[in-house]
């Protein structure tokens, strides 16, 4: 990885990786119990069979949950994340606090849960629980380094960033903090350090990975997604719910087709349209609009009333999708 200024100049490069991939933790024992398998793409996730026996935490600003928020929408597109990560939500077991998942897990409530490997080594997990990637759900962040125009040592700096990409150094850098990944595979062949296993299977499974690849964690709109979701999800939970009940009871019983299922689905996460209550336009939520609203969002009345708008518009939407379904049967 490298920026270029121009075709010919590189102006900064990569010497290290920060990785979220995002995995599940599963109690494979329960799954069984209900005949099912452990799956292996978000879509699998998204099935009426595996209602409730997924738990997740409630999305806090820069938690693992935010960072997967981050990676739906790019890796799905907007629209279709957004889709998405209503269909999950709705079909798990929402927990209020960070970790509360995972503890629901370990007390055999749920069968399922979200997490992310982040180039930690791996805790110990008790041996009911197996760790399973979720396919090409990685993002990695690159950590740059360039040589400043005005430096009057290029030829040291130059050097130093020579000796950053050594394996020696590379195998260094992981050994000493533990969260960033070498760029170079033979930074695991140094004999210098010994690094742990695991890290070496993550760095293969990112390496091999047609995921979304590098991004930025940190954009405008994923804060405004996250108040999108909070308003129309959580703050909704009840109406939401109960809308997806509904409509899976349909399918369980064959009153709906499979097609029809995916149709109701995709009605719950399609982005809602509110007056945007500074301009009064009507303005669906994409994300050139989040981007626009991001610094108005912290004029504290306009987020409130935009988050307000946002549930109501979202308990309407649940309430014409139980009026369509039930007029099926």
């Amino acid at each position: 990885m490298k920026g270029y200024l121009s075709l010919s100049e590189v102006v900064w490069c990569c010497y290290g990786i920060y990785i979220s991939i995002f995995e599940i933790l599963v109690n494979e024992t329960l799954l069984q119990e209900n005949g099912l398998e452990i799956p292996a793409t978000i879509e699998e996730l998204l099935s009426p069979e595996y209602a409730s026996l997924i738990g997740m935490d409630i999305p806090g600003l820069l938690s693992i949950e935010h960072q997967f928020q981050h990676l739906m929408t790019k890796a799905h597109g907007w629209e279709n994340g957004i889709k998405n990560l209503t269909a999950l939500y709705a079909n798990s077991r929402m927990y209020e606090h960070e970790g509360d998942a995972e503890t629901a897990l370990l007390n055999g409530e749920i069968a399922i849960t979200l997490t992310a490997f982040t180039g930690h080594p791996h805790e110990e997990l008790p041996f009911t629980i197996i760790r399973s990637h979720l396919e090409n759900q990685v993002v990695i962040v690159p950590d740059s380094i360039g040589i400043a125009n005005a430096s009057d040592h290029d030829i040291e700096s130059e050097a130093f960033i020579e000796y950053l990409l050594t394996p020696e150094c590379q195998a260094m850098l992981v050994a000493n903090e533990g969260i960033r990944m070498p760029i170079r595979r033979e930074a695991f062949e140094s004999a210098q350090y010994e690094l742990d296993e695991s890290l070496y299977a993550e760095f293969n499974w990112t390496a091999s990975s047609e995921g979304i690849g590098v991004t930025d964690l940190l954009v405008v709109e994923d804060f405004t997604l996250w108040l999108y979701m909070n308003s129309t999800i959580f703050s909704a939970w009840d109406n939401l719910t109960n809308c997806w009940d509904n409509i899976r009871f349909a399918f369980e019983n064959g009153s709906i087709t499979q097609q029809q299922l995916e149709e109701f689905q995709y009605r719950l996460g399609e982005p809602l349209a509110i007056i945007d209550p500074d301009t009064l336009e009507n303005e669906v939520f994409t994300e050139l609009y989040a981007s626009e609203i991001h610094l108005k969002l912290y004029w504290i009345d306009f987020a409130i009333e935009v988050s307000h708008r946002w549930k109501v518009a979202a308990n309407q939407r649940y309430a014409e999708i139980l009026n369509d379904l039930s007029m099926l049967f």
